[in-house]
């Protein structure tokens, strides 16, 4: 696991780890609630594409700089994802730091695409004069929304059968029945 080495340096010292992030079923939902369209999905898919690419010629250690690389790609990419997996978590994120903070030293771990947006955030986050507007949006950001996978199901699945069946059983009845 990618964070083993910080909890063993963590517990070693004696220091609280708290984590923070959104529920992963929730950032799941909001993707899926956001990538519902095959145009959105195929910017994801080029994205994916794109990074595993980079990850494949990729002759040395990463740089600090391909993570800003990355976090652009994937907004120009896929903006619908980059609000989700970027936007709103750095924002859900300075929201709990805010929140759990106390006086003295403090050590955030998070992925190297979102560093940039978390300090951004965070610095909004501190110096916010309405909290109680952030946490009305922390809840939102935070609550599972209604499963989609009947829309896809439905869209994707039901509706292309039902004219491809249609269009078999019209051209069963005009053009073959006739024939025999």
């Amino acid at each position: 696991h990618e964070f083993g080495p910080i909890l063993q340096a963590a517990r070693a010292v004696g220091a609280a780890v708290l984590p923070i992030d959104r529920p992963q079923a929730a950032t799941r939902s909001r993707v899926a609630h956001r990538l519902w369209h095959p145009r959105l999905i195929q910017g994801l898919l080029s994205f994916a594409a794109y990074s595993l690419r980079r990850q494949r010629d990729a002759a040395s250690m990463a740089l600090p700089s391909d993570a800003e690389e990355l976090r652009r790609q994937l907004e120009q990419l896929c903006p619908a994802a980059h609000d989700v997996l970027i936007d709103e978590r750095s924002f859900y994120l300075a929201q709990q730091v805010s929140a759990t903070a106390f006086h003295g030293d403090m050590v955030v771990v998070c992925s190297a695409p979102m560093c940039a947006h978390l300090v951004a955030r965070l610095q909004k986050a501190l110096q916010m004069e309405n909290p109680e507007a952030g946490a009305q949006k922390l809840l939102q950001l935070a609550k599972r929304n209604v499963p989609v996978w009947p829309l896809y199901l439905f869209a994707y699945g039901i509706v292309p059968a039902g004219i491809s069946a249609y269009m078999l059983l019209s051209a069963w009845e005009s053009f073959l029945a006739p024939a025999l």
